[in-house]
């Protein structure tokens, strides 16, 4: 913005965005779900939902397993439904991400990014 000129900053640093999954949420008795699991933008603030579906999930596929609803093949399925949801929320905050980045690199391209 014209007329704004930012001086004298006592703090620094550099941020980087961090996107990461897991290739595997399960691994014999051991399971991950949430931050553990899969890392992304905040982009779309889907973080925190995408978490609590995995604490959902894995807390029915536990339970249907412990309750003997189910034999032992059904805690192969937590995996199978929750990592391609997480591969689909990386590849959606990373695509909204990218728009705010154009966005703010070229103002007035909000709209043209998807935005807006």
């Amino acid at each position: 913005m014209e007329g704004i000129r930012l001086a004298g900053a006592a703090w620094l640093s550099l941020w980087r965005v961090n996107v990461r999954r897991a290739a595997r949420m399960r691994e014999g008795r051991a399971f991950l779900a949430g931050d553990a699991a899969h890392v992304h933008s905040v982009a779309g603030g889907l973080g925190m939902n995408t978490g609590i579906q995995d604490a959902m999930a894995l807390g029915r596929t536990l339970g249907a397993a412990l309750a003997g609803e189910a034999g032992a093949g059904v805690l192969d399925g937590y995996e199978a439904e929750r990592l391609p949801a997480a591969a689909r929320v990386l590849a959606d905050t990373s695509e909204r991400h990218r728009r705010v980045l154009a966005a703010v690199r070229e103002p007035g391209r909000g709209t043209e990014a998807g935005l807006g």
